[in-house]
């Protein structure tokens, strides 16, 4: 190689470079690296879409799944994988399968759509594979606790630096990952073998091991329970410290926030049950452990509890539940060192330790080793408002203005597991409510309610509802023996029972639309049962002397009740010594045995009328002014439902039933009353100097109807005529037969216009002073004086105002008479007659009838006209 100078000469002739003038000198440079760069890339891509080949061609999968094996600590099982240079490097296993460690379970411990692991560049660089990050996409990971304590996840997670802990087998992981992304996974829990419904999902966070050999943990998620539909279950952040597996978790210190949490989801998550509960859950919890033991403090706010059917206040209840605590884990024992539950005008206070282990033998559980484990809860001052708008938002129809005005004070000791009240006491030196929809005043004077580990008491406590209006006095037991078993007293007296029904209206237990009761009572009862007592079984009697009621179907009130009411758990009683319904003073007896569950009756009134009973159940009769001057403006009354006790069976004695025109006395029957359905059979009655069996169909409803099926004996005309003044002393006799008769309508003018009837009737020793009647056909003249017939026979039929004869037979000493026509309920009179001979036979009348004269009788019945018809054709 030879080397060859530059010629000065040239070189002095050269022109000066000018600092301004451009460079070519570092192009080549810039090449070189251009080329340098394509090179890289090229040998990346090379190795990136070799390797990529390897992983299809299976070539690496065993050695792979042996490494994500020894990071795992589990057998695995991947579909697939792919390798990623330019991302990590990055080993991405599609569909992989952890199986889990068999003291836990066969079932799988994670299962993944993608498990991405980022390989340590140091660690590849020399020629090794190590995992230093996982992400994993979609997983489901199964958290499963033992039961001496101990979680699946204890021998995964990596121990902390210089712990010697033995290798497991050849499952014992070697190299873990740093860093765990998890992306939309869920955690399932399970107890032993059992799967517990409860789950975590959406679950989104990391956990990174730190230098320390702990693991920072920061997750979201989102509460779950199989087979339940949660709408606002709010949403989990979990963020803090925990420890290796050498120390089971320890230390650890986390952070839990639940937010924006329904409470009725949150009864879902845990009871799986909706409680019709409403309202909002917030929730903060702080745990660190000291040793083996947790201390942790939690806040908990509720918000707007409601029940699920009501709306939404601005009072409904509030309350802030806080707690600090220590946790033993090994001896389940909680030191609760300082507990609250805060309400906007209260107070409640709770300190003590409480073991939860269980005792041995359940039905006989054991008094706590030491004394000083139990919890002490206790408030000097709990303001009955609070407890009111608790009630209010869980209780509907509590009234708006409604106050209550008082506080109670309260001290509880619980102990053992589960928690038993070894002794407890709630007093209140007196309340006072008033403000209700109609005020009223109601005062509770000093009461306590006292517990002990197997009973509940109340001592006597007096209340009264009004000013000056008598007083009752109230008191209950609840012991266990085998069971629990109640008992309470209920006595005392008021001088109006309406103020204790506003009271009751004011906090939502009004009685039933309409019903209203007004006037003194006492009451004596007593009830023994049960775990809850309830009134139906109830002992004792309640009494009252000039009660009011209203009933929502009735258009007027029940005045004058003098009545006792006999309680007992084989049936109910009622005597009523006197009452006004129905415009007739009743009196008798009503009974209910609580095993057939029908009422049974027998009552009896005075005085009775149909147009009464309609004054009383008929809607239309409840029209007020407007509606009788303009009924067109008003819809017309419907009936209302009958109460369930009106549905009854029994008998009825009435002095005096009306149904217009005609009276029955003395009437007794059996009676079947559905509602406005009454049906009366077996009748019996006097009738007008007689007597009348037979039933009796009547149904109250807008347009009632009457429908009468009767027997009649020896009916005195006499005295039936002489319900009309114009007719009496105008016939005399008996009369015994049969008929049925059908009316409906409102009022007496209605049931005239729609009354009929159809009947038999044969008549003795009548009589008619209206005229003489063969002296005045033979005369073709009226005649003054008296008919006389012994026996007599009639078919008749009334309508349309009409009492229709197609048979008349009269018999007298001087022949026989036969009629046909009708008399008008106006009486007047318009019959076709004619005598017949003693000789003639009732079936030879057609044959002879053209050879007897015929007669019109017409005018009043009083004093009828009579002529000879201008046709000698018979009657028919």
């Amino acid at each position: 190689m030879s080397l060859t100078l530059p010629n000065p000469a040239a070189v002095e002739t050269q022109p000066p470079v000018s600092p301004e003038s451009p460079s070519h000198a570092p192009r080549p440079r810039l090449r070189r690296k251009l080329r340098i760069l394509l090179v890289v890339i090229a040998a990346f891509l090379l190795v990136d879409l070799s390797i990529s080949a390897a992983f299809e061609l299976g070539w690496l999968h065993r050695t792979l799944t042996s490494r994500l094996e020894a990071a795992f600590g589990r057998p695995i099982e991947v579909s697939n994988y792919s390798f990623s240079l330019f991302e990590g490097p990055r080993i991405e296993a599609n569909y992989i399968t952890v199986g889990e460690d068999p003291r836990f379970g066969s079932e799988y411990f994670l299962r993944a759509d993608q498990v991405a692991a980022g390989l340590r560049w140091s660690a590849l660089l020399r020629g090794k594979l190590e995992v230093g990050s996982l992400f994993i996409s979609n997983p489901s990971l199964n958290l499963v606790r033992l039961p001496d304590g101990e979680w699946n996840l204890e021998s995964w997670l990596p121990r902390p630096p210089g712990t010697l802990v033995q290798a497991a087998g050849k499952n014992a992981p070697s190299q873990r990952p740093h860093l765990i992304e998890i992306s939309n996974g869920r955690i399932n829990f399970k107890q032993g073998d059992t799967k517990l419904p409860f789950a975590f999902i959406s679950v989104d966070g990391s956990l990174e091991d730190t230098p320390a050999g702990s693991w920072r943990i920061n997750l979201e998620a989102q509460p779950f329970r199989a087979a339940v539909n949660l709408q606002e279950a709010g949403e989990l952040t979990l963020r803090g410290f925990v420890g290796g597996t050498s120390s089971r978790l320890r230390p650890a210190s986390l952070e839990l926030d639940w937010d924006a949490a329904s409470i009725s989801d949150v009864l879902r998550l845990f009871r799986g049950f909706d409680y019709g509960m409403r309202g909002a859950l917030s929730l903060q919890l702080t745990a660190q452990t000291q040793g083996y033991n947790w201390n942790f403090s939690s806040s908990t706010q509720f918000r707007h509890l409601h029940r699920w059917d009501l709306p939404v206040r601005t009072d409904d209840p509030a309350a802030n539940l806080n707690i600090q605590a220590n946790w033993n884990s090994e001896d389940a024992r909680l030191e609760i060192k300082q507990a609250s539950i805060e309400l906007p005008r209260s107070n409640v206070h709770a300190s003590g330790v409480m073991t939860f282990a269980p005792a041995a033998d359940p039905a006989n559980p054991q008094e706590p080793s030491i004394k000083d484990e139990r919890v002490e809860i206790s408030s000097r001052s709990v303001a009955l408002s609070d407890l009111l708008s608790w009630f209010r938002a869980f209780h509907q129809g509590v009234a708006e203005q409604f106050e209550v005005r008082g506080s109670a004070a309260l001290h509880f000791a619980l102990a053992g597991w589960p928690p038993r009240i070894q002794s407890g006491e709630i007093s209140s030196a007196g309340a006072i409510a008033d403000g209700g929809r109609t005020p009223v005043t109601i005062r509770m004077e000093k009461a306590s309610l006292l517990f002990a580990p197997d009973s509940i008491a109340l001592p006597p406590v007096l209340f009264s509802a009004g000013t000056r209006n008598g007083q009752f006095r109230f008191s209950a037991s609840l012991q266990h023996a085998a069971r629990w078993h109640s008992s309470w007293k209920f006595n005392g007296s008021t001088h109006d029972v309406r103020p204790l029904f506003d009271a009751a209206e004011s906090l939502g237990f009004s009685l039933p639309a309409g019903w209203r009761f007004y006037g003194p009572a006492e009451c004596n009862l007593a009830g023994d049962g049960a775990l809850v007592p309830t009134f139906q079984s109830a002992i004792g009697t309640i009494s009252s002397s000039g009660l009011k009621i209203a009933a929502p179907f009735l258009n007027r009130e029940i005045t004058g009740v003098k009545a006792t009411v006999s309680l007992s758990p084989q049936g109910d009683k009622i005597r009523v010594l006197s009452a006004n319904a129905f415009a007739a003073d009743w009196s008798g007896s009503l009974q209910r045995s609580a095993a057939a569950g029908e009422w049974k009756f027998a009552l009896s009134a005075d005085d009775l009328s149909a147009v009464g009973m309609d004054r009383w159940l008929n809607p239309q009769r409840r029209e007020n002014l407007l509606g009788r001057i303009l009924p067109f403006l008003v819809s017309a009354p419907k009936p209302r439902q009958m109460p369930s006790w009106l549905r009854a069976r029994g008998t009825l004695s009435i002095g005096e039933f009306t149904l217009a025109p005609f009276q029955f006395r003395r009437l007794r029957a059996d009676a079947a009353i559905a509602g406005r359905q009454w049906k009366l059979s077996n009748a019996s009655a006097d009738f007008y100097g007689g007597a009348l069996s037979g039933s009796m169909s009547l149904d109250l409803a807008a347009q009632p109807s009457y429908d009468v099926a009767a027997d009649f004996h020896d009916v005195r005309l006499g005295q039936l005529a002489a319900r009309t003044f114009s007719l009496a002393n105008l016939f005399s006799g008996t009369a015994s037969g049969a008929v049925r008769i059908s009316a409906k309508g409102l009022g007496r003018a209605a049931l005239l216009r729609s009354l009929s009837c159809e009947g038999r009737a044969q008549l003795l020793n009548s009589s008619y002073s209206g005229m003489d009647l063969p002296e005045s056909m033979a005369a073709a003249a009226r005649r003054p004086g008296i008919t006389i017939s012994p026996r007599a026979s009639a078919d008749f039929s009334c309508a349309n105002g009409r009492l229709n004869f197609s048979r008349l037979q009269l018999a007298s000493p001087r022949g026989d008479f036969l009629a046909s026509g009708y008399v008008d309920f106006q009486r007047r009179v318009n019959l076709d007659l004619h005598l017949i001979g003693d000789a003639v036979e009732p079936a030879a009348l057609d044959s002879q009838s053209a050879q007897t004269p015929v007669f019109q009788l017409t005018g009043s019945l009083n004093s009828p006209e009579i002529h000879r018809a201008k046709s000698n054709a018979a009657p028919h």
